[in-house]
């Protein structure tokens, strides 16, 4: 798209002022070219609905078409401004989306339950990054509609401005790619029962599933499921069977070495274990102080036995 147009202020220069350098080092802390720890897809659907909230062109070309450069497919693109009336959008992303809508279009009342319902599945560290790529555009695209930033088709699209946004979306996608953007996706887990287990990650977590396959390399079923900004890949295979030691009760699990447990941040472990208490999970232990370094945590095991925890970081005061 951006290589076939470009865009024209009909009403003034923004660099007239420093305005204008301030805003680009926002733009180079928090726009889609920045090293941020978030998840890549979720960051860009919220740019990209700013941009449709304050309908600016440049805006709403540029993020399009950074949205599928990173992968985000087109059918979830085409239907955000619905995502009300949608499956596709996990739990997580539903309340970051009525987040960003509640600071967009200000409403005390909305933003405040939209900000509590966000700390249900973010840590402050991840809403805090949330709030400053939404005001980060909503500045962009006040920025360009004061300016009349207008797009007008490119008859020559080889030209110096189409070149320049390549290098630029090059560069952002090498980020995105590199080693340096490396952070958990998923975790594959063998299962006695795949239909048990997709049960109880549906039910009890609330995880969505993704999708069903077999993978013949291992010949095995798979299932995914998503929840939590990972994906969780559960495999049932042929003549699966079961080391008893590596399901033991704490501090026994330490003893065999290997993957010992799947871990979850909250923001209220209190509130957390209420709500686990009456999904009728087996608890391995509830909102036990684990030190310093780790926090406050509660000890599930899910359907096939597998030790899920759950930790709520605890600010200490450190005496000088």
């Amino acid at each position: 798209m951006l290589e076939n147009v470009s865009f024209r202020n009909t009403r003034f220069d923004p660099n007239r002022t420093s305005f204008g350098r301030l805003a680009s080092a926002m733009a180079a802390a928090f726009g889609y070219s920045a090293e941020l720890p978030g998840d890549p897809r979720l960051l860009q659907l919220l740019r990209l609905r700013v941009a449709q909230l304050n309908p600016c062109s440049y805006c709403l070309i540029l993020h399009t078409e950074v949205a599928t450069k990173i992968g985000i497919p087109s059918i979830v693109i085409a239907h955000l401004p619905s995502w009300r009336e949608s499956t596709m959008f996990s739990p997580r992303e539903r309340a970051a989306m009525s987040y960003c809508e509640a600071l967009t279009i200000f409403d005390q009342g909305k933003f405040a339950a939209a900000h509590d319902e966000l700390r249900t599945h973010f840590t402050e560290r991840d809403v805090a990054e949330m709030a400053a790529v939404i005001i980060n555009m909503n500045l962009w695209t006040r920025l360009k509609l004061r300016a009349g930033s207008r797009p007008r088709r490119l008859n020559n699209p080889t030209g110096w401005r189409s070149a320049q946004t390549r290098d630029r979306l090059a560069v952002m996608i090498s980020r995105i790619r590199g080693l340096l953007d490396v952070r958990l996706a998923g975790i594959a887990l063998a299962v006695e029962d795949l239909e048990k287990s997709i049960a109880w990650w549906e039910e009890v977590l609330e995880f969505e599933l993704v999708s069903r396959s077999r993978v013949e390399a291992v010949g095995a079923d798979a299932a995914i499921v998503r929840g939590a900004g990972i994906y969780i890949e559960l495999l049932e295979a042929p003549g699966r069977y079961r080391i008893d030691a590596l399901f033991a009760d704490p501090p026994n699990h330490l003893l065999p070495v290997g993957n010992k447990a799947l871990v979850f941040e909250t923001g209220d472990i209190t509130k957390l274990t209420a709500e686990l208490e009456v999904r009728d999970v087996t608890f391995v232990w509830k909102s036990v102080d684990l030190g310093p370094a780790i926090g406050v945590g509660t000890a599930i095991r899910d359907g096939e036995g597998n030790l899920i925890s759950f930790i709520q970081k605890i600010p200490r005061t450190t005496e000088h």
